[in-house]
C-alpha cells in the first residue's frame, strides 16, 4: 500500500491543534500531521524552528517527502526551518497571512516575548531571512489580504502569491476555500 503524502500544518499565533481541522478535512487523502507549539510566541523563531526539525525529524523518515503549510507565525517559522536547515525532502511550502515583511502591532504589544519581536517589521530575524533564498527544487506560495490588519499590504506575500480580500486575520484559516488554496498550489505541477 501506497503511504499517503504528508503535510506537516502549523498553526499560528495562539493556535493550537484545532486550527488544523479545516485543513485534515480538505487535505483528506493527505496524512495532516499538525506542528503544536508554544503559541504564545515567548521562544524565538529561531527556538521554534529547532523544535520544528526535531519535530520532523520524529514524524518523517529520512527517505519521505513532505510539504509545509504555516499559518501566520507558523509561516515565518516555517520559512526559517526551510532557509537555514535546507530539509532535502520538502517539496512545497504554503504561508497563510504570514508577516514574512513584517508587522508593526508586535512593537506595541507582548514585548517581552521574543518570538513576537521576531515578527516586528525590521528585526534582525526577518533581515536575515530576507537575504536567504529557499533550497532550489522547492515550491514557495502564499494567501495573504491587503487587507490583513495584523498583517497589512503586501507583508504576507511570498513566493507564488494569490490575494484575498478577506481581512481578519484570526479566523482566516478556518475559511475551508484557504485550505482549497493551499491545495491547489501543493498538487499543481506548474507553479
Amino acid at each position: 500500500m501506497k503511504e499517503k503524502p504528508v503535510i506537516i500544518f502549523l498553526h499560528g499565533m495562539g493556535g493550537g491543534k484545532k486550527d488544523s481541522y479545516i485543513f485534515k478535512k480538505v487535505f483528506s487523502e493527505y496524512t495532516v500531521i499538525p506542528f503544536i507549539y508554544d503559541s504564545t510566541l515567548k521562544k524565538s523563531i529561531k527556538e521554534l524552528a529547532n523544535d520544528l526539525q526535531e519535530f520532523i525529524s520524529i514524524h518523517i523518515s529520512s527517505k519521505q517527502s513532505f510539504s509545509l503549510v504555516g499559518v501566520s507565525a507558523g509561516g515565518v517559522i516555517s520559512e526559517y526551518y526551510i532557509k537555514t536547515k535546507q530539509p532535502k525532502q520538502l517539496t512545497h511550502f504554503y504561508s497563510i497571512c504570514s508577516p514574512h515583511k513584517g508587522t508593526y502591532l508586535s512593537k506595541y504589544l507582548w514585548k517581552k516575548r521574543e518570538g513576537v519581536q521576531d515578527l516586528f517589521k525590521g528585526s534582525s530575524l526577518l533581515k536575515r531571512l530576507e537575504k536567504l533564498d529557499y533550497p532550489k527544487g522547492i515550491k514557495v506560495g502564499s494567501l495573504y489580504s491587503k487587507y490583513d490588519l495584523l498583517v497589512p499590504g503586501f507583508s504576507g506575500s511570498n513566493g507564488a502569491s494569490s490575494h484575498t480580500n478577506f481581512p481578519l486575520h484570526w479566523i482566516i484559516h478556518f475559511m475551508p476555500y484557504v485550505a482549497k488554496k493551499a491545495k491547489q498550489f501543493i498538487e499543481n505541477d506548474n507553479n
